[in-house]
C-alpha cells in the first residue's frame, strides 16, 4: 500500500504542481506528454544535466532547459507545442490531449499551429506546402507567362528595332531623293533659262514657251525669268495665245480691222480678235490645202482650197466658183491668188510670160466679187478660152456664188534657150522668196497676203504648226 502524500511517477516527466504535491487534472497529463514530445525531438528528457539529488527541487521550480537550444534542427512548430503543453503555469498549457493531438495534427497536414506565432514567411512557405498542386500549377503558367512575356518583349524590341532601322533608311533615301529633285529641278531650270535666252534671237515665242515652264520658287531664279521675258517683251514677243483649232494651225492672215484668219491642216477657217483674245469658227471647206488671201484696206478675205473657195467680205460669205481654174496640168493652187485693195476682186494669175516664149502661159481668171454675175476688166487680148463651167454644187445657205473671167497673156516670139546655169539659178530665188510657196505639203503660213511683210521671230502673231496662236497686244496689224 502507498502511503497519503507519497509521490508517485517519474519525476523527469511530472509537472510542477504534482511534485508539490498539489491537485492535478488534465492538464497535467499535457505535461508529461509535452515532456515525451520533448524527449522525441531533443533526443534526452527533462533535466537530463541534473543529478538526482537536484532533481527534485528543478521539478518543483519547473525550470525546464531550452528545447530551440538542444534541438535546434526540430520543426519550431513542434517545438512551440513541446514549450507550451510543458507551461509552469497550468493555465498557460493546452486544455486538454485532445488540443494537443489536434494542433499536432495540424502541423502534420501542413496548417497553423496554435502555439507558434508564425512570420509571414512561414505563413507562406506552409500555405505553398499544403497547396502544392495549385501552387505547382500556378508557377509552371507563371513560368510559361514569363517565357511568353519575355520572348514578346525581345520580338517587340527586335521590331522596334528594326523599324527604326528602316525609318532612318527611308529618311536617308528621302533626304537623297530630295537632294536628286533638287539637283534635277535645277538642272532643269538652268536649261530651260538657257534655252530662252538662246531663243531670244531667232524664236521669241519658243523663249516664252521655256520660261512659262521655269519654277520661279526662288527669287533669283524668278529675276532672271523676269529680266529675259522683258528682253522677249521689248523684241515684240507675243503676249496672247488664241485657242481654238482641234489640229495644226496651216496659215493665218491679217485683216485691216486688226483681226486674225487661220486655216488649219483640215480646211477649218477660225476668224479672231486678238484684243479680246476671242475667236470664232466661220466655216470648213474640208481640204487639207487652203491658202487664205487677204484684202489690204477692208477687213475682206478669201479661203481657196483645189476643189473650192470662198469670200468673206462685209460681213457676208459668198462661193467662189474655181472649177475652171483646177483644169488640164494646172491646178487651183498652182496660181498666185491676189485680192484687190477694196477687197472688190480676186484674181488667179500664173507666172508671167517671157517675150521669148513661143506658147502661151496658163490662162488668168478674175472675179469680181460686188457682182453676183462675172465681169471682164481686162482690155488685153484674150485667147478662145472655153466658157466657164457652171457651177458644180448649191451654194450654202446665206452665201452667194461668183464665177469668174479667164484671159490669158499674148505669146510672143520664141524664146531662146536658157543655160543651164541661168535656170538653176532662176529656180533658186523662186524656191527662196519669202512670198512663195516652197512645197505643196510643206508649211504654208510663208505665203502672205499682198501688202504684209513676213518677218520671222516678230510681229503680233504666229502659228507654229500648233493648234493655238501667239499674238500680241501691242499692235493692231500683223508684222
Amino acid at each position: 500500500m502507498t502511503e497519503q502524500g507519497t509521490i508517485l511517477g517519474t519525476l523527469r516527466y511530472m509537472p510542477p504542481e504534482q511534485a508539490r504535491g498539489e491537485a492535478v487534472d488534465a492538464r497535467g497529463d499535457v505535461f508529461s506528454l509535452g515532456a515525451v514530445l520533448y524527449h522525441v525531438l531533443a533526443g534526452v528528457p527533462p533535466y537530463a544535466d541534473v543529478d538526482s539529488h537536484a532533481l527534485a527541487s528543478r521539478v518543483v521550480a519547473g525550470e525546464v532547459g531550452d528545447l530551440s537550444k538542444r534541438a535546434p534542427e526540430a520543426p519550431r512548430e513542434l517545438v512551440a507545442i513541446a514549450q507550451r503543453a510543458m507551461a509552469l503555469r497550468p493555465e498557460d498549457r493546452y486544455a486538454g490531449a485532445e488540443a494537443l493531438a489536434e494542433d499536432l495534427r495540424r502541423f502534420l497536414t501542413g496548417r497553423l499551429v496554435d502555439a507558434h506565432r508564425y512570420s509571414a514567411g512561414e505563413v507562406a512557405r506552409l500555405w505553398v506546402r499544403r497547396h502544392r498542386a495549385v501552387v505547382g500549377v500556378a508557377a509552371a503558367s507563371l513560368a510559361a507567362l514569363a517565357l511568353g512575356g519575355a520572348y514578346a518583349v525581345q520580338n517587340i524590341r527586335h521590331q522596334r528595332d528594326t523599324a527604326e532601322a528602316a525609318q532612318l533608311h527611308a529618311e536617308s533615301a528621302r533626304g537623297e531623293a530630295e537632294v536628286a529633285l533638287a539637283t534635277a529641278r535645277k538642272q532643269t531650270t538652268e536649261s530651260l533659262l538657257a534655252q530662252a535666252r538662246a531663243a531670244l534671237d531667232s524664236d521669241l515665242v519658243g523663249s516664252l514657251g521655256a520660261l512659262a515652264r521655269v519654277d520661279l520658287s526662288e527669287e533669283t531664279i524668278a529675276r532672271r525669268a523676269r529680266l529675259l521675258a522683258l528682253a522677249a517683251e521689248t523684241r515684240g514677243a507675243p503676249s496672247r495665245v488664241l485657242r481654238g483649232h482641234t489640229r495644226p494651225v496651216a496659215q493665218v492672215v491679217g485683216l485691216a480691222d486688226g483681226g486674225l484668219v487661220s486655216v488649219d491642216l483640215a480646211g477649218e477657217v477660225w476668224q479672231w480678235d486678238p484684243q479680246q483674245g476671242t475667236g470664232a469658227r466661220l466655216f470648213d471647206l474640208h481640204e487639207h490645202e487652203v491658202l487664205l488671201v487677204a484684202a489690204r484696206d477692208v477687213p475682206a478675205f478669201a479661203a481657196i482650197g483645189a476643189r473650192s473657195a470662198r469670200v468673206v467680205r462685209g460681213g457676208e460669205s459668198q462661193d467662189i466658183d474655181i472649177a475652171m481654174v483646177d483644169r488640164g496640168i494646172y491646178r487651183a493652187l498652182h496660181y498666185r491668188w491676189q485680192m484687190s485693195a477694196g477687197g472688190e476682186t480676186l484674181a488667179a494669175l500664173g507666172e508671167p510670160v517671157s517675150s521669148y516664149s513661143a506658147t502661151a502661159g496658163p490662162p488668168a481668171y478674175l472675179w469680181d466679187l460686188t457682182q453676183s454675175q462675172p465681169r471682164s476688166t481686162s482690155s488685153r487680148a484674150r485667147a478662145a478660152a472655153p466658157p466657164p463651167s457652171a457651177p458644180t454644187g448649191a451654194p450654202s445657205p446665206g452665201t452667194t456664188r461668183t464665177t469668174p473671167r479667164s484671159f490669158a497673156p499674148a505669146a510672143s516670139r520664141p524664146r531662146r534657150p536658157r543655160s543651164p546655169a541661168r535656170s538653176s539659178s532662176r529656180a533658186a530665188a523662186r524656191t527662196s522668196s519669202p512670198g512663195r510657196r516652197t512645197s505643196r505639203r510643206g508649211t504654208s503660213a510663208t505665203r502672205r497676203p499682198p501688202g504684209r511683210s513676213a518677218r520671222s521671230g516678230a510681229g503680233p502673231w504666229r502659228s507654229r504648226r500648233t493648234t493655238a496662236l501667239w499674238c500680241s497686244t501691242s499692235t493692231t496689224s500683223p508684222a
